[in-house]
Protein backbone atom coordinates (compact mmCIF):
# COMPACT_ATOMS: atom_id res chain seq x y z
CA UNK A 1 0.00 0.00 0.00
CA UNK A 2 1.08 3.85 -0.92
CA UNK A 3 0.37 6.90 0.48
CA UNK A 4 -1.72 7.35 -2.01
CA UNK A 5 -3.65 4.17 -1.51
CA UNK A 6 -4.39 5.42 2.14
CA UNK A 7 -5.92 8.61 0.95
CA UNK A 8 -8.35 6.75 -1.62
CA UNK A 9 -8.95 4.30 1.09
CA UNK A 10 -10.39 7.24 3.44
CA UNK A 11 -12.18 8.63 0.86
CA UNK A 12 -13.68 5.08 0.06
CA UNK A 13 -14.94 5.03 3.34
CA UNK A 14 -16.84 8.03 3.57
CA UNK A 15 -18.08 8.15 -0.37
CA UNK A 16 -18.25 4.20 -0.85
CA UNK A 17 -20.56 4.52 -4.02
CA UNK A 18 -20.02 8.14 -5.30
CA UNK A 19 -17.56 8.94 -8.52
CA UNK A 20 -14.83 10.98 -8.22
CA UNK A 21 -13.62 14.32 -10.55
CA UNK A 22 -10.11 14.30 -11.28
CA UNK A 23 -8.27 16.92 -11.05
CA UNK A 24 -4.52 16.38 -12.38
CA UNK A 25 -1.90 19.05 -13.96
CA UNK A 26 -0.75 18.74 -17.04
CA UNK A 27 2.77 18.34 -16.00
CA UNK A 28 3.68 17.78 -12.09
CA UNK A 29 6.09 19.49 -10.61
CA UNK A 30 8.22 16.21 -10.33
CA UNK A 31 8.25 16.46 -14.01
CA UNK A 32 9.29 20.19 -14.51
CA UNK A 33 5.69 21.95 -13.92
CA UNK A 34 4.40 24.68 -11.37
CA UNK A 35 1.81 22.36 -9.62
CA UNK A 36 2.77 20.82 -6.68
CA UNK A 37 -0.22 18.44 -6.09
CA UNK A 38 -0.41 15.13 -7.71
CA UNK A 39 -4.31 15.66 -8.21
CA UNK A 40 -7.25 17.10 -6.56
CA UNK A 41 -10.52 14.68 -6.04
CA UNK A 42 -14.15 16.40 -5.78
CA UNK A 43 -17.37 14.21 -4.88
CA UNK A 44 -20.62 15.19 -5.03
CA UNK A 45 -22.47 15.02 -1.68
CA UNK A 46 -25.83 16.27 -1.14
CA UNK A 47 -26.21 16.91 2.27
CA UNK A 48 -26.52 18.61 4.34
CA UNK A 49 -26.04 21.43 2.25
CA UNK A 50 -25.19 20.29 -1.83
CA UNK A 51 -21.49 20.71 -2.17
CA UNK A 52 -18.87 19.75 -3.87
CA UNK A 53 -15.37 17.92 -1.50
CA UNK A 54 -12.30 18.47 -2.57
CA UNK A 55 -9.24 16.31 -1.51
CA UNK A 56 -5.77 17.07 -2.13
CA UNK A 57 -3.35 14.40 -3.55
CA UNK A 58 0.69 15.66 -2.83
CA UNK A 59 1.23 17.24 0.54
CA UNK A 60 2.25 13.89 1.73
CA UNK A 61 4.23 11.22 0.48
CA UNK A 62 2.41 9.30 -2.19
CA UNK A 63 4.77 6.85 -3.16
CA UNK A 64 7.77 6.18 -1.43
CA UNK A 65 9.29 7.73 1.67
CA UNK A 66 11.74 10.51 1.08
CA UNK A 67 11.69 12.61 4.16
CA UNK A 68 13.60 12.17 6.62
CA UNK A 69 10.62 12.53 9.53
CA UNK A 70 9.80 8.75 9.60
CA UNK A 71 7.01 9.97 11.97
CA UNK A 72 5.12 12.19 9.37
CA UNK A 73 4.31 12.05 5.92
CA UNK A 74 5.80 14.95 3.73
CA UNK A 75 4.28 17.88 5.37
CA UNK A 76 1.55 15.84 7.21
CA UNK A 77 -1.49 16.91 6.06
CA UNK A 78 -3.59 17.51 2.74
CA UNK A 79 -6.52 19.75 2.45
CA UNK A 80 -10.07 18.81 2.19
CA UNK A 81 -12.30 21.70 0.75
CA UNK A 82 -16.43 22.07 0.50
CA UNK A 83 -17.89 24.09 -1.57
CA UNK A 84 -21.97 24.37 -1.71
CA UNK A 85 -23.08 24.05 -5.17
CA UNK A 86 -26.41 23.31 -7.43
CA UNK A 87 -27.02 20.22 -7.73
CA UNK A 88 -26.57 18.52 -11.00
CA UNK A 89 -23.52 21.36 -11.72
CA UNK A 90 -20.08 20.14 -12.65
CA UNK A 91 -17.59 20.45 -9.98
CA UNK A 92 -16.02 23.99 -10.35
CA UNK A 93 -12.31 24.36 -11.07
CA UNK A 94 -11.40 27.51 -9.22
CA UNK A 95 -11.38 25.22 -6.03
CA UNK A 96 -8.46 23.55 -8.04
CA UNK A 97 -6.56 26.59 -9.00
CA UNK A 98 -7.01 27.85 -5.36
CA UNK A 99 -5.67 24.63 -3.76
CA UNK A 100 -2.83 24.42 -5.69
CA UNK A 101 -2.29 27.66 -4.85
CA UNK A 102 -1.84 26.80 -1.56
CA UNK A 103 0.19 24.19 -2.38
CA UNK A 104 2.92 26.26 -4.30
CA UNK A 105 3.24 28.20 -0.71
CA UNK A 106 3.65 25.57 1.51
CA UNK A 107 6.52 23.98 -0.77
CA UNK A 108 7.72 27.71 -1.30
CA UNK A 109 7.65 29.34 1.92
CA UNK A 110 8.32 25.72 4.05
CA UNK A 111 4.76 26.48 5.81
CA UNK A 112 2.20 24.11 7.15
CA UNK A 113 -1.51 24.99 7.06
CA UNK A 114 -2.36 23.51 10.67
CA UNK A 115 -6.29 23.51 12.56
CA UNK A 116 -6.84 27.12 13.94
CA UNK A 117 -4.11 29.11 11.23
CA UNK A 118 -5.47 31.59 8.38
CA UNK A 119 -4.32 33.10 5.56
CA UNK A 120 -5.56 36.55 4.00
CA UNK A 121 -5.46 36.37 0.45
CA UNK A 122 -5.91 40.38 0.06
CA UNK A 123 -8.42 39.77 -2.15
CA UNK A 124 -11.43 37.50 -3.51
CA UNK A 125 -10.46 33.56 -3.02
CA UNK A 126 -11.70 32.87 -6.41
CA UNK A 127 -11.67 34.32 -9.42
CA UNK A 128 -14.36 36.38 -9.20
CA UNK A 129 -13.92 40.12 -8.30
CA UNK A 130 -17.37 40.59 -6.66
CA UNK A 131 -16.60 37.44 -4.40
CA UNK A 132 -16.88 39.02 -0.14
CA UNK A 133 -14.54 35.78 0.71
CA UNK A 134 -11.09 37.20 0.89
CA UNK A 135 -9.35 34.77 3.35
CA UNK A 136 -9.44 31.25 4.56
CA UNK A 137 -9.16 30.02 7.88
CA UNK A 138 -8.22 26.00 8.59
CA UNK A 139 -9.74 23.44 10.84
CA UNK A 140 -9.15 19.96 11.83
CA UNK A 141 -11.90 17.83 8.58
CA UNK A 142 -15.24 17.15 10.75
CA UNK A 143 -15.35 13.61 8.64
CA UNK A 144 -11.97 12.49 8.23
CA UNK A 145 -9.93 11.34 10.87
CA UNK A 146 -5.88 11.46 11.15
CA UNK A 147 -4.21 8.59 10.04
CA UNK A 148 -1.51 6.64 9.39
CA UNK A 149 0.08 5.91 6.07
CA UNK A 150 3.20 3.77 5.06
CA UNK A 151 5.16 6.85 5.14
CA UNK A 152 4.20 8.34 8.36
CA UNK A 153 0.73 9.90 9.90
CA UNK A 154 -1.06 13.11 8.63
CA UNK A 155 -4.49 14.75 9.13
CA UNK A 156 -6.83 16.29 6.82
CA UNK A 157 -6.73 20.09 7.51
CA UNK A 158 -10.38 21.90 5.56
CA UNK A 159 -10.18 25.42 4.58
CA UNK A 160 -13.18 27.38 5.23
CA UNK A 161 -13.86 31.17 3.18
CA UNK A 162 -14.00 34.17 5.59
CA UNK A 163 -15.28 37.64 4.43
CA UNK A 164 -12.92 40.60 4.98
CA UNK A 165 -15.36 41.20 8.26
CA UNK A 166 -14.96 37.86 9.85
CA UNK A 167 -11.11 37.07 9.47
CA UNK A 168 -8.74 37.49 11.95
CA UNK A 169 -7.25 41.26 12.54
CA UNK A 170 -3.90 40.15 13.31
CA UNK A 171 -1.88 37.62 11.44
CA UNK A 172 -0.49 35.94 14.35
CA UNK A 173 -4.28 35.63 15.85
CA UNK A 174 -5.68 32.29 16.27
CA UNK A 175 -8.91 31.35 14.17
CA UNK A 176 -10.28 28.48 16.65
CA UNK A 177 -12.81 30.60 17.73
CA UNK A 178 -14.31 31.80 14.61
CA UNK A 179 -14.35 28.58 13.27
CA UNK A 180 -16.20 26.73 16.10
CA UNK A 181 -19.01 29.70 15.65
CA UNK A 182 -19.02 28.75 11.91
CA UNK A 183 -19.31 25.06 12.61
CA UNK A 184 -22.23 25.40 15.38
CA UNK A 185 -24.94 26.05 12.23
CA UNK A 186 -22.65 24.63 9.70
CA UNK A 187 -20.58 21.35 11.10
CA UNK A 188 -18.75 20.08 7.69
CA UNK A 189 -17.39 23.64 6.70
CA UNK A 190 -19.08 24.10 3.72
CA UNK A 191 -17.91 27.70 1.64
CA UNK A 192 -20.85 29.06 0.10
CA UNK A 193 -19.41 31.45 -2.40
CA UNK A 194 -21.73 33.45 -2.41
CA UNK A 195 -22.13 34.81 0.70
Amino acid sequence: MTGWDAIEAALGGLYPSTLSTHFAPARKLAEGGSDPLDNINAYWNEGPIPHWHYVTFGLTELYAKESKNADTSGWGFELSFRVAAEPATPAPEWPVTMLQMLARYVFKRHLTFMPGDHIDFGGPINDDPSCNLVALAFAHDPKLRPMRTPNGDMIFVAPYGLTRDEKPTSRHARADFLLAKAQHDNPLLITDIAR
